[in-house]
């Protein structure tokens, strides 16, 4: 595995208020510190730091229990209106003693705990150990890191904590691969790991981080999310405004198009975004005769709608070959079809039954065959045939799938030789018809996702599931080869082979009342 460089480029795609502190004092003024100044001034401007009256931070000094909990809280903030279901939860805290409130806030949001039933030791001094558990409760940073601190136990229970914070590179620890978890945590350290928390600029140097932005765009909900293939653009439904929208990751322009009907699922190919359009919501009960909706074109350069092709059954899911041969699933009937259109005359070409509603649809690399995903209870793995656009019924797969994760994500390798669920199966396809295709790979390292990519030039697959946790896998033989982190929770990721990059659609919790808002991600790989 070659070296990575990571580029994380966050632009907020919520507009976010700017932050209203004043306070008395700043990172300038303090009279003590000559070290980690921009991250301390930072926390000072936003006012979650505020100095000894002397005009000084002692960032050399421990910082106690109930100081690192008061400038959590400072951040989070507290309800006006709040008050504690036990205001006297810790007989060493008590009501009107400074900190109180934010004591007892903290402990109901699991940020932190006392050191006995009713004891919370308010002066003690904050371990490392201990920081690690209350940044990772209060910032939901819960991910995976491959790596281990010699001192920091597997058994222990600092391991999750410690290896979050180093998942999303807000700790390396020591040179010599220690962490010191029992050591207490000085103020000036514990301000650096929240600065870097609060904001990814300040994070580490050492893993190579080439830049961090924040760009504020508006608010998004996507409902499906494809790339450009040439250009560094994204294309997503958004499902609040049902809007087309197209955002360039490096100049963070951003143009919209209202859709005329509800959206649901989107393909591009060659220049021209298609989209399904609903005329109804999906229903098991609306039969074939009953099903109607269009497949809207719009020029990917100019967002323009070039035409709308009527298709006889309700749009679910949609393929489009090099042909320009359309494929539609439809989301209504139960058992129902799979039919192909003419993107030229928009004419149906062909049908082919024994779908069942909402299915997943998947063009192998070829065009000769079609996979497609049941996403309802029971989800199966089934095929067509197809000859320019003439559908034919296939095989089903023999592989029983697990009952438990419906079908949400159908995804086909590059080469051709695998498809993959979200439920965690890897099936072997060659699109031979004489039984061999469709069969589970037990040799390949499976991995529930949510979200998928592929690169070629790289050979590997790259594998999300709604959180910060990038799982890396050969494309050759879908064994896993390593992990990254990401920064927010991934939702949709993309390669860019000419920028050897990784693009990602994340939410990621930021601000004072920590709305979860959508962002973009990059990480640059290094040649």
């Amino acid at each position: 595995m070659g070296a990575i460089k990571f580029s994380i480029t966050l632009m907020l795609l919520l507009a976010i208020g700017q932050f209203a502190w004043s306070g008395p004092v700043s990172a300038a003024s303090f009279n003590d510190v000559t070290v980690f100044k921009e991250e301390i001034n930072h926390l000072t401007t936003i006012g979650i730091i505020n100095g000894y009256p002397d005009a000084t931070f002692r960032p050399d000094q421990s910082i106690t229990r109930i100081q690192a909990v008061q400038m959590i809280m400072r951040e989070i903030g507290i309800p006006e209106n709040w008050e504690p279901k036990n205001p006297y939860q810790f007989s060493d805290v008590k009501p009107g003693q400074d900190g109180h409130r934010d004591v007892l806030r903290a402990y109901e949001l699991n940020i932190v705990t006392g050191k006995d039933w009713d004891i919370f030791d308010p002066t003690g001094k904050m371990t490392r150990a201990e920081m690690a558990k209350v940044l990772v409760q209060a910032y939901s940073l819960g991910s995976v890191n491959t790596s281990q601190f010699k001192d920091v136990a597997p058994s222990s229970w600092a391991a999750p904590y410690v290896r979050s914070l180093a998942a999303v590179n807000i700790t390396i620890g020591y040179p010599d691969g220690t962490f010191k978890p029992n050591l207490p945590i000085s103020r000036a350290h514990f301000a650096v790991f929240m600065a870097r928390i609060l904001n990814p600029a300040f994070k580490p140097p050492t893993l190579a981080v080439k830049e961090a932005a924040m760009q504020e765009l508006g608010i998004l909900e996507p409902l499906d999310a494809v790339k450009d293939s040439s250009e560094p653009v994204i294309f997503l439904i958004e499902a609040n405004t049902n809007s087309l929208i197209a955002l360039n990751y490096v100049t963070n322009e951003q143009r919209t198009v209202k859709l005329p009907l509800p959206a649901e699922r989107m393909a591009l190919k060659d220049g021209k975004i298609y989209i399904t359009q609903l005329h109804h919501p999906h229903s098991s009960y609306r039969q074939e005769e009953q099903q109607s909706g269009d497949i809207a074109v719009y020029d990917a350069t100019t967002l323009q709608l070039l035409k709308s092709i009527p298709v006889n059954v309700d749009p679910f899911d949609i393929e489009v070959d090099a042909n320009g041969i359309l494929y539609v699933s439809s989301g209504s009937g139960q058992w129902t079809y799979l039919q192909s259109y003419s993107a030229a005359t928009s004419e149906l070409l062909s049908t082919a039954s024994g779908l069942r509603e909402q299915s997943l649809i998947r063009l192998n690399p070829s065009a000769t065959k079609i996979y497609a995903l049941t996403t309802l209870e029971n989800p199966g793995l089934r095929s067509y045939l197809t000859d320019q656009g003439q559908l034919k019924e296939g095989e089903r797969s023999p592989v029983q799938m697990s009952a438990y994760h419906p079908g949400t994500h159908l995804e086909m390798t590059l080469n051709g030789r695998y498809a993959l669920t979200n439920t965690g199966e890897t099936f072997s396809v060659n699109g031979n018809t004489d039984g061999t295709d469709m069969l589970e790979d037990y040799e390949a390292d499976d991995f529930v996702f949510t979200s998928f990519a592929e690169s070629a030039a790289r050979n590997e697959i790259y594998f999300a599931r709604n959180k910060r946790l990038i799982r890396v896998n050969s494309a050759a033989d879908m064994k896993n080869q390593y992990h990254m982190a990401a920064y927010g929770e991934v939702k949709f990721i993309f390669t860019d082979s000419t920028r050897n990059e990784l693009v990602m659609l994340s939410t990621v919790k930021t601000g004072k009342d920590r709305k979860a808002v959508l962002a973009f991600e990059k990480i640059t790989f290094q040649p």
